[in-house]
C-alpha cells in the first residue's frame, strides 16, 4: 500500500504552515483594527430604534385600561378594589395618552402596572 501526497521534505511543509499562520495573523489584525476604530472609516455611531408594534387608538387604550383595572379589582382586597374603581371612574383617556405619548400594547401594560402598583 502506498501513501500519496506525502512530502518527504519536512522543511517545505513547515514553511507552508508558517506562511498560512502569517496570513491568519494579518487577517486577524485587520479585523481588530476595524472593531477598534469603526468611526475612522466613516461608519456611523448611531442606533435606530423602530417600533414594531402599532400605536394604539383612544378606543383601544380605553378598552384595555378598563379590562386591566377590572381584572385587578376582581383579585384585590376591598380597600384596594375601591381605589382601583375610583381610578377607573375618573380615568380620562385623552389626558392619559397626552401624558404618556403614543404607546404600543406592551408599553400600555407597563404604564398601567406602574400607575396602579402603589394602590396595593
Amino acid at each position: 500500500m502506498e501513501i500519496s501526497n506525502v512530502n518527504s521534505n519536512p522543511f517545505v511543509t513547515s514553511a507552508k504552515v508558517e506562511e498560512e499562520d502569517e496570513k491568519e495573523v494579518k487577517e486577524e489584525q485587520t479585523g481588530e483594527e476595524e472593531v477598534q476604530n469603526p468611526l475612522e472609516k466613516g461608519k456611523s455611531d448611531s442606533v435606530e430604534i423602530s417600533k414594531s408594534s402599532s400605536v394604539l387608538t383612544e378606543d383601544e387604550v380605553q378598552d384595555t385600561v378598563e379590562r386591566y383595572i377590572q381584572d385587578k379589582i376582581a383579585s384585590a382586597p376591598p380597600e384596594v378594589a375601591a381605589k382601583l374603581a375610583q381610578y377607573l371612574a375618573t380615568f380620562d383617556v385623552t389626558k392619559f395618552i397626552r401624558d404618556n405619548g403614543d404607546m404600543s400594547m406592551a408599553e400600555l401594560y407597563a404604564v398601567l402596572y406602574n400607575k396602579t402598583a402603589d394602590y396595593e
